[in-house]
């Protein structure tokens, strides 16, 4: 015969798994909603200049790819090159400055 405590504590375990995936549920929606809010913010504080720069930076990366699998840009993979390269510093530079500044709007939470 099963002894009744095995049992029990069995089901102990299983409640107290239960309420834990709960909470952590609960824990991964507020985390999910609260990393939504604050890149929507960030995304916000983009002109429309530096939005064509990530544009022109994902089009040269495209236009890179295609000219290695084409011959018809390969006399102008340099200058597509430089034109890629240099979109992809603006854009970073303006993602590190804006990081900056919502880390100084936001240094008192948390």
């Amino acid at each position: 015969m099963m002894n009744t405590s095995f049992f029990n504590k069995a089901r102990d375990y299983r409640d107290l798994a239960a309420a834990r995936i709960g909470n952590v549920g609960d824990m991964a929606k507020i985390g999910y909603d609260v990393a939504a809010s604050r890149i929507s913010v960030l995304l916000n504080k983009y002109l429309l200049s530096e939005l064509c720069i990530l544009q022109m930076m994902l089009v040269s990366f495209g236009i890179l790819l295609g000219a290695t699998f084409t011959g018809f840009f390969k006399k102008y993979r340099g200058v597509v090159l430089v034109a890629f390269l240099i979109s992809v510093g603006l854009f970073v530079y303006k993602a590190f400055q804006l990081l900056g500044e919502w880390d100084e709007d936001n240094s008192g939470e948390f």
